[in-house]
């Protein structure tokens, strides 16, 4: 199947869960204190995906203090039973502190508050050589990239550019970005370059809003896809007609959590195609969304590795040249999207971003039946209008 290359966060996580009545300034009480988690984007996809048995190699800033410690030997535990794969490559520690995140969650709804790790600027620095390096390890074997958020880019896109160039002139079968808000805040003709070498984009709502919003109010973006004054409201928040209509347009595959509300999808390979996941947990039994986008990500990418036509080729792209109908890569896409949603519900059910204990087995069985289980459709874009302004309200 090949080995998936992770390149994203990593924290320990403090999570107080079921807290009831936040108000600043006021005692509140909680039902779970958890102390010693971890977390972040390359951690989270680590979980996941090893837990359906895929080869992982993890690049994250982990620092060379206590909290780094727990965190490098939750990767090496987690990969110890890797087939093919040292489980200590992948897992540099770097000089200074690792980031900290507590998390409250109150309702379904949660509040993370960071503090941001001495070792994230030298891991960038050094993250294009360690990643020369990861992939040499590989020995021509297939490989596949998820890449999560890169703080250093907050000012200026910089690193993310140079990861998605070297995955791709490496050879990389496929590209998944579960991006930070952070690097949405650059515009589309600042990430023209760059766009065509990401395969699946995921953002959640509000990100999606902050990307598409900086878009509109950009000449320059505007006039790169001949998008007319009249084809959008409010820039300021755009609704999710626009926001999707805007994708669709650029023409990228790009999916949007709804949190509580599902998932949407649009892809340049099934164009004028709208792709909806419906929710599949009530928010009132949601005991801890943490990680649950990651999650999303992990089981999208399972699905993409088992049932992309081309997934042992060199790009994802060639899918577009198969002689198979376009109705099997959306059957393709909607059954990703379930898996994706599946996962995340499992997330859901656990406190903090590893806390979900699942079975190998179980997931596996529970993939196999994807076909014949409802969860997601295809409908037209043009005639969605109602749908996307009923989940606009939601």
């Amino acid at each position: 199947m090949g080995t998936v290359i992770v390149v994203g966060s990593a924290n320990t996580e403090y999570v107080l869960a079921g807290v009831e009545r936040l108000v600043p300034g006021c005692k509140a009480t909680c039902s779970t204190i958890t102390v010693d988690g971890v977390g972040g984007s390359a951690v989270n996809w680590t979980h996941w995906l090893r837990s359906c048995d895929v080869e992982v190699l993890p690049f994250c800033p982990i620092g060379t203090d206590d909290e780094g410690n727990r965190i490098a030997n939750w990767l090496k535990g987690c990969r110890a039973n890797s087939n093919n794969l040292d489980s200590e490559e992948g897992c540099q520690q770097y000089p200074g502190t690792t980031s900290q995140s507590c998390i409250i969650v109150e309702r379904a709804a949660r509040t993370v508050i960071t503090r941001r790790g001495q070792c994230v600027a030298r891991w960038a620095s050094q993250l294009e050589n360690r990643l020369e390096h990861g992939i040499s390890s590989l020995k021509g074997k297939p490989f596949f990239g998820m890449l999560g958020h890169i703080p250093s880019d907050a000012s200026a896109l910089e690193t993310t550019p140079k990861i998605l160039d070297l995955l791709s002139r490496r050879g990389a079968a496929f590209v998944y970005a579960n991006l930070g808000r952070a690097q949405y805040r650059h515009c589309y003709h600042q990430w023209k370059d760059a766009w065509g070498k990401i395969d699946w984009l995921q953002l959640d709502l509000e990100e999606a809003r902050t990307f598409v919003s900086e878009c509109l109010g950009c000449d320059e973006c505007r006039d790169a896809v001949n998008w007319s004054d009249e084809d959008h409201g409010d820039a300021s928040r755009p609704s999710l007609a626009t926001i999707m209509r805007w994708f669709q347009v650029v023409q990228s595959r790009v999916v949007v959590t709804l949190s509580h509300a599902g998932a949407l999808a649009v892809a340049r390979d099934c164009p004028g195609q709208l792709f909806f996941s419906w929710p599949q947990l009530p928010a009132s039994k949601v005991i801890d969304p943490t990680g649950a986008g990651d999650a999303f990500a992990a089981g999208m990418v399972y699905a993409m590795l088992r049932l992309a036509p081309c997934r042992s080729q060199s790009r994802i792209e060639r899918c577009n040249s198969c002689r198979r109908p376009s109705s099997a890569r959306m059957d393709c896409y909607r059954r990703a999207l379930k898996f994706g949603s599946l996962l995340g519900v499992r997330a859901c059910e656990a406190v903090g971003g590893t806390g979900a204990r699942v079975n190998r087995a179980e997931l596996a069985e529970q993939f196999n039946s994807l076909e014949s289980q409802k969860g997601a459709e295809v409908f037209p874009l043009d005639e969605s209008m109602q749908l996307l302004h009923m989940l606009d309200q939601l």
